[in-house]
C-alpha cells in the first residue's frame, strides 16, 4: 500500500460508524475503491452506510448490465452486488444511523432510472434504515469524507513524491 492508502486505512479502522458514513458520502469515487472494498467486508459497517455506498457507487447505473456484458464484471458492479447480498443476509450491523435513500443519499435512487434494471434491485435497497441518529453529511470539518487533519495528511503524502 502507498503512504496515502496507509493513512486512509488507519483512519477507517479507527473511525466511528458516523465517521465511516461521512467518508462514504463525501469521498472521491474516482480513486477510493480499495477503501470502499475494505469497508464493505467489515461486518461492523452500519447498514445505512452500506446502503448509501451502493447508491454512491452508481448501483442503479450498474444494474443495467447483464452478465454477458463486460461492465457487469467491473469492480464497481461487483461491489454493488456484494453489498446487496450482504444486506440481504443481514451481514452488516444495524446501528443507530438513520438513512433514507430517497432523501439522504448523495446519489438519488432515481438517477439512471432511464436505464433498464437488469439485476432487479431488491426493495431492500430502497427502504429506509430506521436508526435514531441522523448524520450531517455537509459537515465543514471534513474534506472528501475525511476529517481535515487526515485530509491534510493525505494531501501532504500525495505531494511528498
Amino acid at each position: 500500500m502507498s503512504p496515502v492508502d496507509d493513512i486512509i486505512h488507519a483512519y477507517l479502522q479507527a473511525a466511528s460508524a458516523e465517521q465511516r458514513h461521512v467518508y462514504v458520502a463525501g469521498s472521491n469515487y474516482d480513486d477510493n475503491l480499495p477503501h470502499l472494498q475494505y469497508l464493505a467486508v467489515q461486518s461492523d459497517l452500519d447498514q445505512a452506510t452500506a446502503k448509501m455506498m451502493f447508491w454512491c457507487l452508481g448501483g442503479r447505473y450498474q444494474a443495467q448490465f447483464a452478465p454477458d456484458q463486460a461492465q457487469y464484471q467491473s469492480e464497481d458492479a461487483l461491489l454493488c452486488r456484494e453489498l446487496i447480498a450482504r444486506l440481504q443476509q443481514g451481514y452488516y450491523a444495524h446501528g443507530n444511523i438513520y438513512f433514507d435513500p430517497a432523501h439522504d443519499s448523495p446519489v438519488h435512487p432515481s438517477e439512471y432510472s432511464n436505464f433498464a434494471d437488469v439485476w432487479g434491485i431488491p426493495e431492500l435497497m430502497y427502504a429506509v434504515v430506521m436508526g435514531t441518529e441522523y448524520v450531517d453529511l455537509d459537515d465543514d470539518a471534513y474534506d472528501d469524507g475525511l476529517p481535515l487533519d487526515i485530509a491534510t495528511a493525505v494531501w501532504n503524502a500525495e505531494n511528498d513524491d
